[in-house]
């Protein structure tokens, strides 16, 4: 299913939809019912988008648990996500969603709803910001206490609201959704590390391994792409390749570079666009032999996009590279990784009041003007500290 075609359904059905149930709850109200309250015993956690979304929210669902330690935390989201933070104990179970077409979503979905009503949360946490779709999902399975972001004017579904930001870290708005209860906003956002098993390690280092990569040289990895939920962020992928160029006969680099499986194509279009060539393991891994990949890597190349949090949680130096977002909202919150942005008039032009959706009448030249000497400038910045940590 189409990214245009969700968020079509979300603003044109959801929106009528939603203030629907606003009114329908004004009438419910007339004849209060028994809210829930502390102790919560079961509590839904909801967030749909993004896997570099998840990762930056990592930090608020650790505070989650600390705050109601003693309550089964159910978190739901999109099947692509799948496994990104199971079994580290900052949730007892995860429930996904189908999203490949129309009907698969909307089968999958029916059932979710008869499985999510019958577990009776007390307690319903939405994360995804502003998003008509999970709002309603909340309100559904919600019997007791519904918690959510509100923005200003908006007729909200939530019995209680937490303020949300645009102009601050998203490690940080997200972290508001606890504001409600008390818990204060920790100057310790840094995205947790993901779970990896020993398996993943073993499959990466295989592959790699009869690709003659050596693990013990400089190890350099790319990710020239970014996601259709704003495909503007992709630097251009001539410069990728004439900055590969530039790594490999500067720094004697090997390069690596990843992408799903959809996006094999664009990364061998860069790489055959190189004089010197890479690896490219786009499709030929799972997520977690991704960042299994990714653990070897001494250096990651990065447009804005999940790849990108991926690597900051595993504390791998990156160089990023902003154009329509801002590195302010998105960027890295440690001094190990560096952020190329040029910082113009219109930037940033991505705000989730918007759906997240990009109208430029630049052609992204936020991003078309970063150069390949100043990404460069930030590789070896890392370099050299690489350098020094190895000797």
């Amino acid at each position: 299913m189409s990214l245009d075609l969700i968020r079509f359904i979300d603003k044109y059905l959801g929106t009528p939809l939603r203030l629907f149930l606003y009114y329908y709850q004004k009438l419910r109200d007339i004849f209060p019912q028994k809210e829930s309250r502390e102790p919560y015993k079961r509590i839904l956690l909801v967030k749909f988008w993004g896997i570099g979304n998840i990762v930056r929210l990592s930090p608020t669902l650790k505070a989650i648990r600390a705050r109601f330690p003693e309550a089964k935390i159910t978190f739901i989201t999109l099947n692509r996500n799948r496994g990104i933070y199971e079994d580290c104990g900052l949730y007892d179970e995860a429930l996904y969603l189908k999203l490949d077409s129309i009907r698969a979503f909307l089968w999958d979905i029916i059932k979710k709803f008869f499985i999510l009503r019958a577990k009776k949360f007390d307690l319903v946490i939405d994360l995804e910001p502003l998003a008509n779709f999970a709002e309603i999902v909340t309100f559904y399975v919600g019997v007791g206490a519904r918690v959510g972001f509100n923005m200003t004017g908006r007729r909200s579904l939530f019995t209680i609201k937490a303020p949300f930001r645009e102009d601050e870290h998203i490690s940080k708005s997200f972290f508001r959704i606890l504001s409600p209860f008390g818990v204060i906003i920790s100057d310790e956002l840094l995205p947790l590390p993901i779970p990896l098993e020993d398996k993943d390690r073993q499959y990466t280092e295989r592959l790699l391994s009869d690709e003659s990569i050596d693990a013990k040289s400089l190890i350099v990895g790319m990710n020239v792409n970014a996601s259709n939920v704003a495909d503007a962020r992709r630097w251009p992928p001539e410069k990728f390749a004439q900055l590969a160029d530039r790594i490999a006969e500067e720094l004697k680099a090997q390069l690596i570079y990843i992408g799903a499986p959809d996006e094999r194509e664009r990364v061998q279009n860069v790489i055959d666009n190189t004089s010197n060539g890479g690896v490219n393991i786009a499709g030929r891994t799972s997520l977690k032999q991704t960042i299994a990949a990714m653990e070897m890597m001494n250096i990651f190349i990065t447009n804005d996009s999940g790849p990108m949090h991926l690597a900051m949680a595993m504390g791998i130096p990156t160089v990023a590279i902003f154009g329509p977002e801002s590195p302010v909202r998105y960027g890295p919150i440690s001094d190990k990784h560096i952020a190329i942005f040029k910082n113009y008039d219109c930037s940033p032009c991505i705000f989730f009041v918007q759906a997240k959706k990009i109208k430029c009448r630049q052609d992204a030249k936020c991003i078309r003007d970063i150069t390949v000497d100043e990404v460069f400038e930030g590789v070896k910045t890392l370099y050299q500290r690489w350098l020094k940590e190895k000797s």
